[in-house]
């Protein structure tokens, strides 16, 4: 098995999913607006879970479904070889999800405990860490699936430059309410 194939199987099973070979062909103004809908999806999810008071707590599932909402994007509207070129990223955010929840499991009861009177699960250094980290890896995999799309219309043309623009800005929101 190929080192692409076993990425590609260990980030289905580690999302639970079916593997399928991606679409090879897509319109460049089909691939536009899939563009803008996933940075929508991003977002929403980056915009809800920021509002919840938990949102370190819960960031291994919201990265989980952002993680989702690429891979379904990837398989829908790039081809086989554009998600090898972006398959590692993904799967590093994967494993820094998974690093994430590890961390809030070993928590343990006193600061269960802790927690009921006021501390924090930011607090816990090893939980900041590996948030930080996450937000870091999970940005990282969504902006090389928007830049492949990009490589794939060509950054001289209209549909290039908006993608890139609408890049741009999900960066900076992300950055901002991560």
């Amino acid at each position: 098995m190929s080192q692409t194939q076993s990425n590609h199987l260990t980030t289905d099973v580690l999302l639970g999913r079916q593997s399928s070979p991606a679409s090879p062909s897509i319109s460049h103004d089909d691939l536009e607006f899939a563009c803008v809908n996933l940075i929508s999806q991003f977002e929403n999810q980056v915009d809800s879970a920021k509002s919840r008071s938990n949102h370190v707590e819960n960031a291994g599932e919201n990265a989980d479904k952002l993680l989702s909402a690429l891979l379904n994007f990837c398989e829908e509207n790039l081809s086989s070889e554009s998600v090898e070129n972006v398959m590692g990223q993904i799967e590093k955010a994967s494993f820094a999800s998974l690093a994430h929840k590890e961390s809030l499991n070993s928590l343990g009861w006193g600061f269960a405990i802790s927690n009921l009177f006021g501390k924090s699960v930011s607090s816990d250094e090893t939980v900041r860490k590996t948030y930080t980290d996450l937000g870091n890896e999970l940005l990282a995999a969504c902006v090389a699936v928007l830049r492949e799309a990009i490589a794939i219309v060509g950054t001289d043309c209209e549909t290039g430059k908006s993608i890139e623009q609408s890049t741009a800005v999900f960066v900076e929101e992300f950055k901002a309410n991560w």
